[in-house]
């Protein structure tokens, strides 16, 4: 009976390694094959290929690089922003609503962070997904009332201001990268309730590297 019992023991042992071996040669995904095929060819092809991969299975990266685009396009045209305050006939609140909205689009990268956030609870995942629509809506009633001020005063039938021709554009400017930001944030708003929803379709997205 030792005897038995010994063997069988040598038989599972050796079963045991035949699926261990087994298990370390596993057939590759079609990611892992793609990117061995583009190892073989350059790098450049290499560096596109990784970064699709990690895009497509992570999609809430593409509302977050909006997020962070609308919030540079905001920053770095404020020059001309105030330059519209200042030539504008505003009330006293719109160079503060200029503030707030560029401080508003930072917050809103630090809360999308904690919405797709894996360590997130439920709880706490929904509050902040309601704080971000909050802000963008906000954001964007910021945006719209400054256009609504911006055309009522530079139209030809209410021209209230004397604009200067070194101010034309300045003022052009402004609307323009007002009228970006406002569609930035339609979009990362949008693709953040389609991120999840298109997450299971795209990580079945494979390159043929050729």
């Amino acid at each position: 009976m030792a005897k038995k019992e010994k063997n069988s023991a040598v038989i599972e042992e050796n079963d045991a390694s035949v699926v261990d071996e087994n298990a370390l040669h596993t057939d590759p995904t079609d990611d892992e094959a793609s990117l061995n095929d583009a190892m073989n060819t350059n790098g450049f092809k290499l560096f596109l290929l990784r970064n699709f991969i990690k895009l497509k299975n992570h999609l809430a990266i593409i509302p977050m690089l909006l997020v962070v685009l609308s919030m540079i396009i905001l920053t770095f045209t404020l020059i001309y922003h105030d330059y519209a305050v200042g030539v504008l006939i505003y009330d006293q609140y719109n160079a503060f609503l200029l503030f707030v909205n560029v401080l508003a689009s930072i917050i809103l990268i630090l809360i999308y962070m904690q919405v797709f956030s894996k360590k997130t609870k439920f709880k706490k995942w929904v509050v902040m997904s309601c704080l971000f629509y909050a802000v963008v809506a906000f954001q964007l009633w910021i945006d719209f009332r400054y256009l609504h001020y911006f055309d009522v005063q530079t139209s030809l039938q209410n021209n209230v201001i004397i604009v200067k021709e070194n101010s034309v554009g300045a003022l052009a400017k402004s609307r323009f990268y007002t009228v970006f930001h406002i569609a930035l944030l339609f979009a990362s708003a949008a693709l953040s309730v389609a991120a999840p929803l298109l997450q299971p379709f795209a990580k079945k997205l494979h390159i043929k590297v050729r």
